[in-house]
């Protein structure tokens, strides 16, 4: 069996022929990039780099040579940066970062990282570890009301979407196909979509409590954290389909008038024209 059949027929119930194997298909399997370079040398592996597209969930690129040597079965598609420049992890160890990624020094001796469109800010205290960022505060903390949220879509819509990684639809559509080519492995898309874990970390506690007293507040956060991701993976399978840019413009407005998950109101309010534009360039390049 090649990687791919072998995973296709664990998902299907059928009978592989071995336990499939991943190890960095999604950032929840990754590898930290402490521990990234250590793995290579006792695997007797030299060269290479250690990259990391998205460094607030601090996990490493994992490298084709890696994969062969471990026999891994899935490879994780990612969206990427265009350009990467020279980092260096809390140890001293070289790596490479997205050109983009540029923390700021707090007051306090913190690195701090501000979303240039959506209104929240990343820290890394003084001493942490590389896995370490957190955001500031909740985003969505004061809201009281679903007609708050309706005012804060932007922020739900790209808290989860590191601008730093700007690589546009076409051009992942382009490297996926490209990466198939090469490969039996099965590909795991990524597209980011935290619905329950997304309302905590843009209401912070105040989601808890929200569910017991605030229903239809929870309510409208938990169907547009569901929705934009939705939208993330139309757009992103249908790049990787080869299908034409407008067309995935029609199939974004297809989505928009027919998201039954989506609460009415959040229709009827819907976006401002500048920051529909600007979703849309974001899910769709």
């Amino acid at each position: 069996m090649t990687s791919r059949e072998r995973i296709l027929a664990a998902l299907s119930g059928g009978k592989p022929d071995r336990l499939p194997t991943d190890v960095g298909a999604t950032e929840h399997t990754g590898v930290l990039p402490e521990v990234y370079g250590p793995l290579k040398d006792g695997l007797g592996m030299s060269g290479g780099h250690t990259r990391i597209s998205n460094p607030f969930c601090g996990t490493v690129r994992i490298e084709r040579t890696f994969l062969d040597k471990l026999g891994v079965d899935a490879a994780g598609l990612f969206h990427e940066p265009r350009r990467w420049r020279a980092g260096e992890l809390p140890d001293g160890t070289s790596c490479l970062l997205p050109e983009k990624w540029q923390p700021q020094e707090g007051p306090d001796g913190a690195e701090v990282v501000r979303h240039p469109i959506a209104d929240f800010t990343l820290l890394r205290r003084p001493g942490e570890g590389w896995f370490s960022y957190q955001y500031d505060k909740a985003p969505l903390a004061g809201c009281r009301s679903r007609e708050d949220l309706n005012r804060r879509l932007q922020t739900i819509a790209l808290f989860d979407w590191p601008y730093h990684v700007d690589e546009i639809a076409s051009e992942f559509g382009v490297r996926a196909r490209e990466r198939r080519k090469g490969t039996e492995r099965a590909f795991v898309l990524n597209i980011r979509a935290r619905i329950i874990g997304g309302a905590v970390v843009l209401r912070g506690d105040a989601f808890f409590r929200d569910l017991e007293e605030n229903e239809a507040l929870a309510e409208a956060l938990l169907a547009w954290s569901g929705a934009t991701p939705s939208a993330r993976g139309v757009a992103a399978v249908r790049t990787i389909a080869g299908v034409d840019p407008a067309f995935l413009e029609a199939a974004y407005d297809a989505l928009e008038r027919d998201w039954g998950s989506v609460p009415a109101y959040l229709l009827e309010a819907g976006l401002d024209a500048p920051v529909r534009e600007r979703l849309r360039a974001a899910l769709l390049g």
